[in-house]
């Protein structure tokens, strides 16, 4: 009688231990996988924003400067504008519309001198199965006007820019982006001058 007890009570005490395992892994692996994701995105933030400012230093300064890219994720500079692609199983941001990540919202197509920054950092999160999602974020540089004249005849004679230029090239983790001053120039575009300061970009 004694050994049966013995074998049931350890036959119970199995079956609640592999419950409470059970339900420690339902709850806790998602939850360390959601924890995860939280901090890759906010990491990448974080990368993009470094990225902003070695670009306007270079901008600014000249010389050469490099970031790396550290992140699990997709790295492309396609003439234009640096995208970083990153899946998650989750997200922080609203699916579906564009998050700003910078003072300017990401539909502004050109500011003022002294009174907006010259970048756009936005994200797009898409859901694309479930508990999937695609995190697009993007950096890149619009035209700042100068105004002058009378209050009601105020117009732009004069803009500056950072233009990003370099040829299509792709990343992944550990790859370095290189950003280097290409100089200056000047054009003028419908009786304005546009000054445009050139930072080539290079994902090696």
């Amino acid at each position: 009688m004694k050994g049966v007890v013995e074998a049931v009570s350890a036959l119970l005490i199995s079956g609640i231990l592999i419950g409470v395992v059970g339900t420690v892994y339902f709850w806790g692996v998602p939850l360390i996988q959601k924890n995860k994701d939280v901090s890759v995105l906010e990491n990448t933030e974080d990368f993009m924003q470094e990225l902003n400012d070695r670009i306007k230093l270079v901008a600014n300064a000249g010389g050469r400067e490099q970031v790396q890219f550290n992140t699990a994720g997709l790295i492309r500079f396609n003439g234009e504008q640096v995208n970083v692609v990153i899946d998650s199983e989750g997200s922080i941001y609203s699916a579906g519309g564009e998050v700003p990540l910078s003072r300017n919202a990401p539909s502004l197509l050109k500011g003022k001198w002294g009174l907006d920054e010259p970048e756009i950092i936005k994200v797009v999160s898409e859901q694309i199965v479930q508990n999937k999602y695609r995190n697009t974020y993007t950096l890149k540089y619009i035209r700042l006007e100068i105004m002058s004249g009378p209050p009601a005849l105020t117009t732009a004679d004069k803009a500056f820019q950072i233009k990003l230029t370099g040829v299509d090239s792709v990343g992944g983790q550990g790859s370095v982006v290189i950003i280097t001053n290409k100089g200056t120039d000047e054009e003028l575009v419908d009786g304005k001058t546009i000054i445009s300061t050139n930072v080539e970009v290079s994902v090696q």
